[in-house]
This record gives structure tokens, C-alpha cells and sequence, in this order.
């Protein structure tokens, strides 16, 4: 009895030492596969920063010092990899004459996200470059860092059509756009200058984003109900008044001048308004550039730009544009009868910058479209999943952050696959094409375009569904583009 008793506590132990020993087995079995994703995770990562077309730069979340910088951004800013690492953000060239970099340090540690659309730096060398920086906050190793995705944008800053235009025809052909921006809440008036305006000379598009960009500016000071007025007018400065006026520049100038009544600015807060990193709005709404990159249009047209505010009684801008001395072209934002016009298809409009989606929307609206608007990825992935029966057409920024606009097609397409896509952006097609953005056979259609050229490429899109009902076996199709003059240019599949 005590020996059967022995065996079976043994036959026990063994098979206990068995089941551990398995475990144990199991357990440095799926250690070493973790380990192994772990590495190929990592060697994937590397071969993407040593390699991205765009400039990363890795800052400890805490100290704001350079943990690591990839080689495009070596190139594009010319310093070497030691002159950056280990340095603070703002101690760096590129960013030390930007006076509220390390306070836009302090905002990025509590928001964990901040965006610039427009961002002026200089190379080592002080050479001007303009870039889009987007930084997060993520936790690596229990430790936080924070990603910075810092992306060239002086070929796209270089995409400019300056036209000799009249600014009231301009600004009476944008009133029914601006009404939609800011709503039917507030009241918008305009008061067109006395006589003919002297000509001016600028790009058309240059002027829609001042002009919406001010609007809605206006329009996020005003709680409620308000009223925003827009004014235009010539005057001439001489060598005296400007001596005792700062910042005024001698010469004859249009002057395009936008008031409202809301909630005005504290002395604190004029002195800060048109610097890149600053922004008074909420956490989330809005990334703190539109007076910036209106001051910046305003210079590149060699003009100046004067303002007054006090609490509690509005604001009023006023843009100086030096005249020129050639007559004016015409300048109509009224739709013409023979363009080509919608019949109540639903359009879903994505892009992240709020004066470009509401003039887009705005546009296609007065086309004869309905239109969903979504400011980000997924915020449209939510609208498109509960309304995308009715959803013909995705017409979307190519780079948005969470992800760009060839991924957000896909999620689409996932949920409709005969979606029609459109994508959008401020770079040229060959730049888009080249760094791998979009794939080929897609449709796109360069940033600044006209509401004719939106109309065209919008119907050319919508109709092919006939075409291709016409054409089962599947044609190949070329990379379509159309830039702002309305040139249009293909590119062939590769084989």
C-alpha cells in the first residue's frame, strides 16, 4: 500500500515537472518571438527614418534636447548630426530666433500635439526655408519622447500666379463665401472704396486666404450674434508720416480693412499675434497660424499690415497693398452659366486647415452639391460610416495628420468600393508622385485652384461612372492633374 502510494506521488511530481518544464519552454519560446518582433519592429523603423522623405527629429519630452535627427533633416536645415543631438530645441539656429519656441515647447509637453502649416526657418547657412512641423507625445521604454515630422514646403510656397486684379471686384466676388463662413449669426457688410481702386497685383488665391482668414478670425471673437464689416479705400503715405508712424511704408496703397465687434485682444496678446507659434484658442481648435501666414502673404506682396483692438469693443484690420500701375484684369467669383454644375450628389471634404475646407465646401455648396465636411482622417471615417450609402465622392488633402489622404481613401473604399476620390495639396504632382504619397492612377488637382477648375474636375470624376459602365473590361488610368492655371498634364503607369 505505501509502495503504491510512493509510485503515485511520484507519477504526480513527474508530471508536474513535466507541465513546468513545457511552460518554461513555452514561456522562452514566445519571449524570444517577442524579442524577435521586437528587433524587426525596430529594423523596420530604422530603414524608415534613415530613409523618410521628410525630417524627424526625436526631443526628450522632458529637457526639450535632441535625442536623434534623421539625414533628410540634416540635409535640408546643412548641420552635421553632432551639432544637433544633445542640444535644446530652442538653442538650435533653426529655431533660436523664433521668440516663442520654448514657450511652444512648454504647450506641446501639456497638449502632447501641435501643428504648423506654415513654419519659417533658416538653414545653417541662413538660407529660408518653409516647413510643416507636426510633433506628438509618445511613451517609449516608460519614457516619454516627443516626434517631430518636419516636411519642406518651399517648392509649395513657390506655386504662385500673381495677377493685376481689382480688390472691390475681388471682395464683391467672395462676400457669399465669406457669409457661409461665418454664419448666419453675424452679419457681414461692405463698405467698397469711393470711385475705381487703384489695380493691384497679387495672386487670386493669396487674396481668398486673407480675406478668409480674417473673416474667421472675426468670427471666433464674436460669442454669439455680431457683426462683421469689410471696407476698401486707397491712401497715399509720405516720407514725414511714416517717420512718425512705425512700420508704415511710403508710397500709394489699396487698402483692404476687416472690423468686427466681438470679444478684442489685450495689449499681451497684441504683441503676440502674428508670430507662427502663438495661437489664444482652445486646445485642438485651430493650430495658431492664420494672422501669421496673413502677415506673411501681406510682406511677399509688399505690403504692410496695421491693426487697433481694445476688450470688449472688436478688432479691425488693415492690409496696405501697393498699388500697381497697370490696369486691373477682370475679376469674377460668380459662377458662370456654362460651368459645370451638380445635382445633389454628396461630396465628403477632408482637410485639416479650416479656411481652405469651409471655401472648398462654400464653393461646391453654390455648385449644387451637398457636402459633408470632416477637419480630420478620422473624425471623416466617423461621418462616412454612418452616411456612406449617399457618400459619391471623397475629395481630400493628401498630407493630414493621423494619415494622409491615400489612407484614408482605402478606409473608405473598405466601406464603398466604388467610391470616387479625389485628392488635393499645395505640392505639385511630380512632388507628391516622387516621395510616394499617392500612387499612380489617382486623381489630383494642385493647391491654389479655382472654383472653375474645382467644377471641371469634379464633373470630369463624377462622370466617369458612365464611362466606365461604357468600358467593363477596366481601363488603365494615368495620374490626372490640373494645376492653378488650369494646365493639365498626365503621368503614365511606370512598367
Amino acid at each position: 500500500m505505501l509502495d503504491t502510494n510512493r509510485e503515485t506521488q511520484l507519477r504526480t511530481a513527474r508530471g508536474e515537472l513535466n507541465r513546468r518544464m513545457a511552460l518554461d519552454d513555452e514561456n522562452s519560446m514566445e519571449k524570444e518571438n517577442a524579442d524577435m518582433a521586437l528587433q524587426n519592429s525596430e529594423k523596420r523603423y530604422r530603414r524608415f527614418f534613415e530613409s523618410a522623405k521628410a525630417g524627424i527629429l526625436i526631443l526628450d519630452a522632458d529637457t526639450g534636447k535632441v535625442v536623434d535627427v534623421n539625414p533628410f533633416l540634416l540635409q535640408l536645415l546643412e548641420y552635421s548630426y553632432d551639432e544637433l543631438c544633445g542640444q535644446h530645441l530652442w538653442e538650435i539656429g533653426s529655431f533660436h530666433d523664433i521668440a516663442a519656441s520654448k514657450a511652444a515647447f512648454k504647450k506641446l509637453q501639456d497638449s502632447e500635439y501641435i501643428r504648423y502649416e506654415n513654419l519659417p526657418l533658416k538653414t545653417r547657412d541662413g538660407k529660408s526655408v518653409e516647413v510643416e512641423f507636426v510633433s506628438n507625445v509618445y511613451l517609449v521604454d516608460h519614457n516619454k519622447v516627443i516626434h517631430c515630422n518636419i516636411r519642406d514646403i518651399t517648392i509649395r510656397k513657390q506655386i504662385i500666379s500673381p495677377k493685376v486684379i481689382d480688390l472691390n471686384e475681388a471682395v464683391g466676388g467672395m462676400l457669399k463665401m465669406l457669409q457661409r463662413l461665418i454664419g448666419e449669426n453675424i452679419h457681414l457688410t461692405w463698405l467698397s472704396g469711393a470711385g475705381r481702386l487703384w489695380p493691384i497685383k497679387m495672386d487670386p488665391s493669396h487674396l481668398d486666404q486673407i480675406l478668409a482668414s480674417l473673416c474667421i478670425n472675426a468670427r471666433d471673437a464674436i460669442a454669439d450674434v455680431g457683426k462683421i464689416s469689410i471696407e476698401t479705400g486707397m491712401v497715399c503715405f509720405d516720407d514725414a508720416y511714416c517717420a512718425n508712424h512705425a512700420g508704415f511704408i511710403p508710397g500709394d496703397f489699396v487698402v483692404l480693412a476687416v472690423s468686427d465687434d466681438g470679444s478684442g485682444m489685450s495689449k499681451e496678446t497684441q504683441g503676440h499675434i502674428f508670430e507662427p507659434f502663438y495661437t489664444t484658442k482652445k486646445l485642438g481648435v485651430g493650430a495658431g497660424l492664420g494672422l501669421s501666414t496673413v502677415y506673411e502673404i501681406v510682406a511677399q506682396n509688399e505690403g504692410f499690415i496695421n491693426f487697433t483692438s481694445d476688450p470688449g469693443r472688436g478688432t479691425t484690420f488693415k492690409i496696405f497693398f501697393r498699388r500697381h500701375k497697370r490696369e486691373a484684369v477682370s475679376f469674377q467669383k460668380n459662377i458662370p452659366a456654362t460651368m459645370p454644375r451638380g445635382h445633389g450628389e454628396t461630396i465628403l471634404v477632408v482637410d485639416d486647415e479650416d479656411a481652405i475646407r469651409d471655401l472648398v465646401k462654400s464653393c461646391l455648396e453654390q455648385l449644387g452639391y451637398t457636402v459633408l465636411a470632416a477637419g480630420t482622417p478620422l473624425e471623416a471615417i466617423r461621418l462616412a460610416e454612418t452616411q456612406i450609402k449617399k457618400i459619391r465622392l471623397l475629395l481630400t488633402d493628401v498630407i493630414m495628420p493621423e494619415m494622409n489622404g491615400q489612407e484614408l481613401a482605402k478606409r473608405l473604399i473598405s466601406l464603398k468600393p466604388n467610391l470616387k476620390h479625389l485628392f488635393m495639396s499645395g505640392y505639385t504632382a511630380d512632388v507628391i508622385a516622387d516621395r510616394g504619397v499617392l500612387g499612380e492612377g489617382l486623381c489630383f488637382i494642385q493647391k491654389p485652384f479655382s472654383i472653375k477648375d474645382l467644377a471641371a474636375k469634379v464633373n470630369e470624376i463624377l462622370g466617369q461612372e458612365k464611362t466606365k459602365e461604357n468600358n467593363p473590361a477596366g481601363a488603365r488610368y494615368s495620374l490626372k492633374t490640373q494645376n492653378a492655371h488650369g494646365q493639365r498634364s498626365e503621368q503614365r503607369p511606370r512598367l
